[in-house]
């Protein structure tokens, strides 16, 4: 779920990478992993709900919610995580974080 939630930051901090320069957002690939993901889930619990989507799970409303609170928290602690921070790149800024939809995060 948080990695649903969370992806609009991943692409927006992909973008900036000088490394990623070039390269597209791996969107498809992350899709297909959620997938494999929902299938272990069926395979551990038997349970088998043909209509299930994981990025589907939440409703839109709510996941707008949380992620306000989710970038109002990241404003918050960005700050103090970035005097602590292990690396040569700098964390995205709460600020620069772009909203997607799901067919612009995963090509779908």
């Amino acid at each position: 779920m948080r990695l649903g939630l969370l992806m609009t930051q991943a692409y927006s901090a992909w973008i900036q990478l000088d490394s990623a320069a070039g390269f597209p957002f791996p969107g498809q690939i992350i899709h297909e992993v959620i997938t494999v993901c929902e299938e272990a889930i069926t395979d551990l619990t038997g349970v088998d709900e043909p209509t299930f989507h994981l990025l589907n799970a939440l409703s839109p409303e709510w996941a707008r919610a949380y992620q306000l609170k989710l970038f109002a928290k990241w404003g918050a602690i960005h700050p103090e995580l970035m005097k602590w921070k292990i690396g040569s790149h700098d964390m995205i800024p709460p600020n620069e974080v772009k909203e997607l939809t799901a067919e612009e995060l995963f090509g779908l």
